[in-house]
């Protein structure tokens, strides 16, 4: 046996490197995770197993996933998004409450671009409805929140809600860039009839102005109306004699619509007859028009021209 290495070595010549143990592979070589062997379950579905009757799992492979979720964690707050796992920003007091056996979602949704005072009475009137709980009510108001409005829930401090009315007072406060501006008596003063409104059209818009005005004063709506008005029947009536309620301004109003509207038909009706009569007017003519062809035909001749022929 020995003196056959020997001529192999003779043969691979002085040159020849000593080839490495299996031990000595094994330390050279890149590391590698063990694997496992597990058998595939029985329930496991036939077309999803791999070609191999084995699935090879990486016995570290907790350590593995435990990487891929802190990578995931980092790239979204790289992002600038908080995460959603986090405590909840209502105390204790109002999450042991339980939610009632017909419990219905509210309607209406926020996202931070409409008035938040519309949406959180819009809500209020849905609590009213169902007799919801304080406690209800906090934890129903989120679930419509989108967006931006939906981010600043999120990043509420744990357990910093105690009450609704101190939840919504916080959310108003947030989106009140959001918010209509106050209508004031002086904003009246910019409703002005338009050239061609017809005067239904014009109150219509004024009464909508008026609405969501507090402590409004009739002097003041008058004077607005006055200064906006272009039917000059209902201003002298106005000035005359002054309404002392929106009720009575509007019926008042009423009247003079009316006698617009019966104008305005009476108008559009005679001047579709006159336009009529001139359409016949300039027919007529036409149809009297003597007949040429009969001129030609029976022409004047004088009298001896004709005693001749019958001599």
């Amino acid at each position: 046996m020995s003196t056959i290495m020997e001529m192999l070595q003779g043969m691979t010549g002085p040159s020849h490197v000593q080839q490495a143990t299996p031990v000595e592979e094994a330390l050279q070589a890149p590391e590698v995770p063990p694997v496992v062997e597990v058998p595939p379950s029985e329930t496991t579905n036939v077309n999803e197993m791999t070609p191999t009757s084995h699935h090879l799992i990486p016995t570290n492979w907790e350590s593995i996933l435990n990487e891929k979720v802190e990578e995931a964690i980092a790239r979204r707050k790289s992002r600038g998004r908080p995460i959603s796992i986090k405590e909840e920003p209502f105390t204790e007091e109002v999450m042991n409450v339980p939610l009632p056996q017909k419990f219905k979602e509210p309607i209406g949704e926020f996202d931070g671009t409409t008035d938040p005072i519309d949406h959180i009475r819009t809500f209020q009137d849905r609590v009213r409805l169902h007799g919801w709980l304080d406690a209800i009510a906090c934890r129903a108001f989120p679930m419509k929140l989108r967006k931006d409005a939906k981010e600043w829930f999120d990043m509420l401090p744990p357990r910093s809600i105690s009450s609704f009315a101190d939840f919504v007072s916080k959310f108003a406060i947030c989106f009140s860039s959001s918010a209509q501006k106050k209508k004031t008596a002086m904003g009246l003063m910019q409703v002005i009839q338009d050239k061609g409104e017809t005067l239904r059209e014009y109150m219509s818009r004024f009464n909508r102005a008026t609405l969501g005005i507090k402590n409004l004063q009739m002097p003041s709506v008058v004077t607005a109306l006055l200064s906006g008005l272009r039917n000059h029947s209902f201003r002298a009536s106005l000035s005359k004699k002054p309404p002392e309620s929106m009720t009575e301004l509007l019926k008042r109003g009423e009247e003079y619509i009316d006698q617009e509207e019966v104008l305005k038909s009476t108008r559009a009706d005679r001047e579709s007859y006159e336009s009529g009569s001139k359409k016949r007017w300039r027919e007529e003519p036409t149809m009297n028009k003597p007949n040429t062809r009969l001129m030609t035909e029976y022409k004047y001749r004088p009298r001896v021209e004709v005693v001749n022929a019958i001599s």
